[in-house]
């Protein structure tokens, strides 16, 4: 994929020539990527199914992410398990 930097999201044209010709870059901050700019789908219902798309595809990232953290943590056994469940039967 290729890159801009911040800078030149100034320069509208450019970005608009770029988008054209590639489709989709990273824009990037300091050497950094900080978002990805592509073309959304000329199609009907194009822009709110494209977004729709990407709020699924963050919350996949963050429950991946969770999901990484809670391994590197260890997952709990099956009588810590069964001991939260019952605390929580207990005060709840």
């Amino acid at each position: 994929m290729n890159a801009i930097a911040t800078q030149q999201l100034t320069e509208i044209p450019f970005v608009l020539n770029k988008l054209e010709q590639e489709n989709e870059f990273a824009i990037m901050d300091n050497g950094k990527p900080m978002a990805i700019m592509f073309k959304i789908p000329k199609v009907k219902s194009g822009f709110n199914k494209t977004v729709g798309f990407i709020k699924r595809l963050k919350a996949l990232i963050a429950l991946n992410e969770m999901r990484s953290e809670a391994e590197e943590r260890g997952f709990l056994s099956e009588e810590e398990i069964e001991s939260e469940i019952q605390a929580a039967r207990l005060n709840g």
